[in-house]
Formats: structure tokens, sequence, C-alpha cells
């Protein structure tokens, strides 16, 4: 059934099936769409939907959807009690709970979806993230895993990946030039300089009147 890793502590593994074309994948484990700004802020705040759809066989009460990012990112973590707080995550006709170190490497991090009342073929559970707090690093395409399992006691299946987000660099922060040590007195050099974000992430080289993203634990000197 293709490449499996551990997935959690006592819990079931997970198959990639990575041999099945995405078409009949979709079919098999289902479907995951992203709804997403084309262009995420590093650190900033920002709202997601995740639509899953489950595959041909549909879901049982008791079913289980998985939704799992990387390791080293230091994502807002997910909470369900708080409306109008930060990270605020809501699903009809499931409960939630957030696993850290529990996903398979290199994820780790996951929130565990289980379904209240069973979720036919092509009929897709939503998930709503407000105010998710992103990473404070920038990522080219950032992936997100989602994965099923018809029930509890199930083995894992991957699902077909939705689309990867961009996390870009903010506002100017701070700048840096960098050039020789020496230099011969009266002739050209070369010098660059560096512009980051309050996260030290690469940042346009302009000047902003806005900070952008959540202050930083530790503040750059």
């Amino acid at each position: 059934m293709g490449r499996l890793v551990t997935f959690g502590l006592g819990s079931r593994r997970l198959h990639h099936l990575t041999e099945m074309p995405a078409a009949d994948r979709a079919r098999c484990t289902g479907r995951t769409t992203l709804g997403a700004p084309t262009r995420v802020v590093a650190g900033a705040p920002m709202d997601l939907t995740f639509k899953l759809v489950p595959g041909d066989a549909g879901l049982l009460v008791e079913g289980q959807f998985g939704i799992a990012w990387r390791l080293p990112g230091d994502w807002g973590d997910p909470q369900w009690t708080v409306l109008q707080g930060a990270n605020y995550f809501a699903a009809a006709g499931a409960t939630l709970e957030l696993h850290h170190r529990g996903g398979p490497d290199p994820w780790n991090h996951y929130v565990l979806i289980t379904l209240t009342a069973p979720l036919a073929p092509g009929n897709p559970l939503t998930v709503r993230a407000y105010r998710w707090e992103a990473q404070t690093s920038a990522h080219p395409a950032h992936p997100f895993l989602c994965i099923v399992r018809p029930d509890a006691n199930s083995e894992w299946l991957r699902m077909v990946d939705p689309a990867p987000i961009e996390i870009a660099g903010g506002p100017p922060h701070s700048w840096a030039v960098i050039c020789l040590s020496q230099c011969d007195a009266g002739e050209p050099f070369a010098f660059t300089v560096r512009c980051a974000d309050v996260w030290g992430n690469p940042a346009p080289a302009r000047r902003s009147r806005t900070s952008g993203g959540r202050a930083p634990r530790t503040p750059l000197a």
C-alpha cells in the first residue's frame, strides 16, 4: 500500500499511497481544498478554510480527519473555546483535538477531527480557522498534510494534498550593510544591504509605517 510511517503514540500507521495516481487516491481516500490568501505575512493572523471531502466510501460516526503541519513551524496553537480569540477553529459535526509531536515525521503537529455524524461520499466537512497566527519563518510553498481514517480503529490514509501557501517576509524592521573589512583608499568597493522583517526574514527594501505580524518573542537587535 505504499510507504508507511509510524503515526502518534499508540496509534495506527499512515499509508502514503504514493504509487496511486492522484485521481485514484481522491476516489479512495478523499481530497482537500484550502481556501487561503495567496500570500501570507510571516507571523500575521489569517483566516483559512479546509474542505475535507471523503472518498467513495464516505465516513462513519467516529471516522477521523487530521490536518498536520511541520514540526519546526511555530504556528499559533489552535483553540475552540474563545470565539473572538486568536487561532480559533470551528467544524460543524465534529470534535477537535490538538496534538503536539504526535504526527508523522516531519509534520508532528496536527488537529484531530472526529466525526459526530456520518459523512456521505463527496460531502465535504468544512474546518475553518480564524485569526490563525502563521509561522514566523518565510516559506515559498508551505504544505499541509491531510489524512483520513474511516473509523477510530482503522489505519491512516493520506488524502490528496491541498495546494501549498506562500508565507512571505513582512515590512522592513532592520537593515544591515555587508562589505569588505578592508579596501584601498579611493578605490570603489561592493557592498550589500540586507533588509529583514521583525522575525529576521528577508523583507522588501523599502520603509513602511506598519509593523505586520506578531510582536517578536525575542526582539531582534
